[in-house]
């Protein structure tokens, strides 16, 4: 275990650090990376003083296994506080700040009101806690089961505390009988006092007894008396007004009472000290209890803050890996979140990193980031970034940021530069080999003196370092110092992007590459002098020219793998969009097959409609039939019509399989024109029409039927034009019998005419429009009306409905115009009322 160094530390940051952690790993800057700034926003997400204690307290754990253990509370915090304590509102506050108040219940000793109410609120939040904390199994929460295992069960002492004390701490008159009995005296003896000393003012000071008052003073009841009145009132002064114009003074009649008031006084508060001690035995009994209680519920709270924090930053919990890698992947700086440009950085098996680019480009937030990160993970809170972000285990964590110049100690900032490096190597030479290596972040290496000897002991130093077990990232603008990354394979060259037609930095992390610093740049896009330039340019050739070559030619290198990179960003996101063009065709295909599903639905339903429809209209035939069937049978002329049924059926299957789609439209149907005057035989009907009018832009044609007017589409005026299949008319042969045969079966069909020729259906009289447009409302009308007079109809029912009135405006527009519409009328009360109206056909 490496002694605790406490430099650049808050006295409190490593309070306690051996409880918590046992193996606490040496750090030395950690006021460098802000990293107590961290911890007081962590704690801040506590709800109570005892959590935000223990974090504040907080020393980085040096073992892995401690490390991971912390990270899977931290997790299963999160998942306890989002399932379980935030939907139910649970506070920790209550936790009081110490455990004193413990140690205030013991034998002989009164606690103070606060330390009772301390005791009361700790009880309450523990109860509650304890009934939550069931939700906490091994299973789902491992650690923090064992974080809250042996939890105790602290009812009954809240049961007795609510039956003793008040809200206020007082106890309460029901505590013992014996109290109540005192009070109520005490009470009564009051009431008793305060009355004698009133009789009292008002025969020896009527005019006043407004402005007397009685009080208590050293617990006896006096009144109030002006002193210039002292000698209308005999009795014992007790006690001054500070102005000195008054008196109190307890009247010689009720000395007796008040002794009496003071013994029944002296009695109550006995009786309260006793039980209050009784009580407190109770709590000393269970004192370990109370104690593991509040230990578990301020290492909760401690574990929920870390929680609460982590999710406040979205942090992700980082991989942690014992050979010392760092990958940060779309890293933010923890107390920069507003705004900061994401940045990635992957420093695996290298032992040196040296970052370099132009100032303020983000060199040392990088570098702060990194320890940061490190020392977060270390206490088991998450870090915000993706994914995949990784920190290493060390045995030691070294920061030097900044200026460290001791006015004090009249040190300069390279001697106080020094005496760091001097304490770290010797830290790092003391160790063997093989183990953990340190992590040693150093900003703006070598600088404080002369440039030329300060990069080169930079670059002595990071050669030392590369033998001893550190790992380590620089940030410098020296190039020989720069030089390392290409000489040694386990030294690595990073830069922050530079912007060079913008001249800004753009904070992107190249890897590999070193930077430049771009001071003539700025300088000539602020303003300089360019002649001044120019010389500052001519004294920087030489052997520094030749480095720069070096790293423009790098520089074009990566450039031109930026842009195979971005090649092949852009095809792979290619094909990527041809995937979800294909995934949006299947879909769409999935979608018109879905489609098509309810279609067929939709038309199967109609047909069943349709065939209803003709099943009734072929009733309706059948009956005129039977009338027109001079003495044969139902029976028989249902055989002889049983033809013309099914070559009715037949029409409408074709009809629906072209509708679906499933059956090709005969050439006959496709080629078929029709024009004004043209004969159409129907042999579906039975009849002959001729052509009154042709609509082409609907579709649709009007024929005279013996005096009637039919509407049609061609597509249906040319399937009834078909001529009905063989099939279907060999079907129609009348029954062959014998005459006897013949006779039997008339007579069983008048028989079966009997009984059903009164329970044939009728095709419907009714149309109903509610909630059509105009546009949805006229075929369904046209179709109605040329229905109704293929069918010999004389009145038909139109329902549109009240609503509006636009629907039923429209419909009367439309009889009106109509050939075929002798008049029609609003229906009565009776029939249907407004919202229906009744047409008589010609």
């Amino acid at each position: 275990m490496f002694p605790l160094a406490r430099d650049n530390f808050p006295a409190i940051w490593f309070a306690c650090s051996l409880i918590w952690y046992p193996f606490p790993v040496l750090i030395r800057g950690a006021d460098d990376l802000e990293f107590p700034r961290v911890l007081e926003r962590a704690a801040a997400h506590c709800q109570s003083e005892a959590g935000r204690r223990r974090i504040l307290a907080s020393a980085p754990s040096g073992e892995h296994a401690s490390v991971e253990a912390l990270l899977d509370e931290t997790a299963e915090g999160i998942h306890f506080w989002q399932r379980t304590l935030a939907p139910a509102s649970v506070s920790l506050s209550a936790i009081p700040e110490t455990t004193a108040f413990v140690g205030a219940f013991q034998e002989g000793i009164v606690p103070e009101r606060e330390d009772i109410l301390a005791l009361g609120r700790f009880l309450q939040v523990s109860e509650k806690a304890r009934k939550l904390l069931r939700e906490i199994t091994p299973d789902r929460s491992p650690r923090l089961a064992t974080l809250t295992a042996g939890f105790a069960d602290l009812s009954a002492l809240l049961t007795d505390y609510a039956r003793i004390f008040n809200e206020d701490a007082e106890v309460r008159d029901s505590a013992s009988r014996q109290l109540k009995e005192l009070r109520r005296d005490l009470s009564g003896l009051m009431g008793s006092i305060e009355g004698r000393i009133r009789g009292l003012i008002r025969h020896r000071a009527p005019s006043l007894t407004e402005d007397i008052h009685l009080s208590i003073r050293n617990n006896r009841l006096t009144v109030n008396v002006p002193i210039g009145m002292l000698s209308q009132f005999k009795g014992m002064v007790v006690d001054y007004s500070s102005s000195g114009a008054s008196v109190y003074v307890e009247p010689g009649e009720v000395v007796e009472m008040n002794n009496e008031r003071q013994q029944l006084f002296l009695a109550e508060e006995m009786e309260v000290r006793r039980i209050i001690q009784e009580y407190s035995a109770l709590v000393q009994s269970r004192r370990d209890e109370l104690l593991g209680n509040y230990e578990t519920l301020a290492a909760l709270d401690e574990t929920l803050g870390r929680a609460r924090y982590s999710i406040a930053i979205s942090g992700v919990r980082p991989s942690v890996d014992t050979s010392g890698s760092i990958i940060l992947k779309q890293a933010r700086h923890p107390l920069m979140l507003e705004g900061f440009v994401p940045e990635d950085f992957a420093f695996e098996s290298e032992r040196i990193a040296i970052v370099s680019g132009v100032n303020a480009g983000g060199k040392s937030v990088l570098l702060k980031m990194a320890g940061l990160f490190t020392l977060m993970a270390y206490c088991g809170i998450f870090v915000p970034a993706q994914e995949g972000t990784t920190v290493g285990m060390h045995s030691g964590v070294f920061v030097q940021i900044g200026d460290e110049q001791s006015v004090l100690n009249n040190l300069s900032t390279f001697t106080a530069h020094v005496a760091f490096l001097r304490e770290m190597l010797s830290q790092l030479e003391e160790r063997e080999s093989g183990g953990p290596l340190a992590l040693v972040l150093m900003d703006e290496l070598g600088t404080g003196t002369d440039p030329r000897e300060g990069s080169a002991l930079g670059y002595a130093l990071l050669e030392r370092l590369r033998e001893l077990p550190a790992k380590v990232i620089v940030t410098t603008h020296y190039d020989l110092i720069k030089t390392l990354g290409e000489r040694y394979p386990d030294c690595k060259n990073f830069s922050l992007a530079f912007d060079e037609e913008k001249l800004r930095p753009s904070y992107r992390v190249l890897d590999g590459i070193p930077g430049s610093s771009f001071a003539f740049h700025i300088a000539r896009s602020q303003g300089l002098s360019q002649s001044l330039i120019a010389r500052a340019v001519e004294l920087a050739a030489g052997k520094e020219e030749a480095f720069a070559d070096v790293v423009e030619s790098l520089r074009r290198k990566q450039q031109a793998l930026e842009g195979e990179q971005q090649q092949a960003r852009r095809e792979r996101i290619s094909l990527q969009n041809k995937a979800a063009q294909a995934d949006e065709e299947r879909a769409k295909l999935l979608e018109r097959e879905a489609q098509l599903r309810k279609q067929i639905t939709e038309l199967k339903r109609d047909f069943e409609v349709k065939t209803e429809e003709f099943i009734s209209q072929a009733k309706k035939r059948l009956r005129e039939k039977l009338r027109e069937s001079r003495g044969r049978s139902g029976l028989e002329v249902a055989s002889e019509f049983s033809a013309e049924v099914q070559s009715k059926r037949e029409s409408a299957l074709a009809g629906l399989e072209r509708e679906l789609g499933i059956a090709s439209t005969s050439a006959y149907e496709s080629e078929i024109m029709f024009a004004v005057g043209q004969s159409v035989p129907l042999p579906e009907l039975g009849v002959v029409g001729e052509v009154l009018a042709v609509d082409q832009s609907r579709q649709t044609l009007e024929l005279n039927i013996s005096g009637k007017i039919m509407k049609l589409s061609f597509s249906k005026a040319a399937q009834m034009m078909r001529t009905p299949s063989p099939r279907v008319s060999s079907s129609a042969k009348h029954l062959q019998m014998s005459a006897v045969e013949q006779r039997r079966l008339r007579a069983m069909g008048k028989s079966l005419d009997a009984e059903n020729t009164g329970v044939l259906f009728t095709t419907a009289h009714q149309l109903d429009l509610h909630g059509h447009t105009k546009e949805e409302a006229l075929p369904k009308l046209e179709k109605f009306i040329s229905d109704a007079i293929l069918n010999d109809f004389s009145s038909v029912m139109i329902m549109h409905g009240v609503g509006t009135g636009a629907l039923k405006k429209f419909v009367w527009e439309w009889l009106r115009a109509s050939r075929d519409i002798a008049r029609f009328r609003e229906a009565t009360a009776e029939e249907g009322g407004k919202g229906i109206t009744i047409a008589t056909l010609k």
